[in-house]
Parts: structure tokens; C-alpha cells; sequence
């Protein structure tokens, strides 16, 4: 077992002895609101990771490490930025084609900017959910801290990374 997952499981137990003892809160809501949340997420989440699997098997490993290894440095880390800032995916998604694509030879930090772009400018939630439902004000200052943090993400990934 990970330390991640020792981490979590130690979490969720010490979560579920606060309410038991918590006078005000019912255990047994608690874990209805687990279960229907796990009925919702692990029909997503198992195809995900088998997806991400045979993706791992289709992409050309010496291709993703020409254009987004980890010899690539901060113009792969920018190649990746953007198709992440273009990806169309949710993150049921997304990390388990991260994880494949760092199967395929893609770099850490190229990777980190990945995610970076797409938690922040995604492009498909501009114009699904940020500018309809934010407005133009708040979207414009989001993905403008985006385009600058971005690179800067994938600079302090180089720099740790070596």
C-alpha cells in the first residue's frame, strides 16, 4: 500500500470517528452521502484508468519524449501547456492520460505545466461554464493569472526536476 493511500485511508477513518462522535452529525448519513458519491464516480473512474491503459499502448513513446520529455525543457513544457489548455476532458480523464503520457517518456515538468494550463485555461470550460457563468470581468483576470502562472509552473518543474 502507498503512503498516499495510507494517508487517505487514515484520513477517512479519523473523518468518520468526528461525526460518530460529533453529537450533531448521524454516521450513517454520512456514509449515504459516501455511497451515492462512489456509485457516481466509480463507473467513471474504472473505464478512465483502462482507457488510459491502452493510450499508454497507442502513443509514440519516442515521439511524446521528443516533443514533451523531460529533455524537451520549457518549449515542450509549453507544447504540453497547450494541449492541456485544449484538452476537452474532465478530471476522470485527464490524470489518467497524464499518467500515460509519462509512461510514454513525457517529462515531469512538461507534465505539471500540462495540468497547470488545463486546471486554469481549459477552453472548453471558457466557453462552457467561465464566461457564462463568471462573466467576462472575472474570466479575463482567471486565464490572464493562467497564461503567466503557467510558464512559471513549468519553470520552478524544471528547475526542482533538475
Amino acid at each position: 500500500m502507498s503512503v498516499s493511500t495510507l494517508i487517505l485511508v487514515a484520513a477517512a477513518i479519523g473523518l468518520a470517528l468526528a461525526v460518530w462522535l460529533h453529537p450533531d452529525r448521524k454516521l450513517s448519513e454520512a456514509l449515504g452521502i459516501s455511497k451515492r458519491q462512489a456509485i457516481f464516480l466509480i463507473p467513471v473512474i474504472i473505464p478512465a484508468i483502462v482507457s488510459a491503459g491502452f493510450v499508454a499502448q497507442l502513443l509514440p513513446s519516442e515521439e511524446i519524449g521528443h516533443w514533451v520529455g523531460a529533455d524537451s525543457g520549457f518549449g515542450g513544457a509549453m507544447i504540453a501547456a497547450a494541449f492541456g489548455a485544449l484538452m476537452p476532458t474532465g478530471p476522470m480523464l485527464i490524470l489518467p492520460v497524464v499518467a500515460a503520457l509519462l509512461s510514454a517518456n513525457a517529462g515531469e515538468a512538461q507534465m505539471l505545466a500540462l495540468l497547470n494550463a488545463w486546471m486554469m485555461m481549459n477552453a472548453q470550460r471558457l466557453l462552457l461554464y467561465d464566461i457564462p457563468l463568471a462573466g467576462w470581468s472575472l474570466t479575463v483576470r482567471r486565464y490572464s493569472l493562467g497564461v503567466v502562472l503557467t510558464p512559471v509552473a513549468a519553470l520552478l518543474g524544471l528547475a526542482i526536476a533538475g
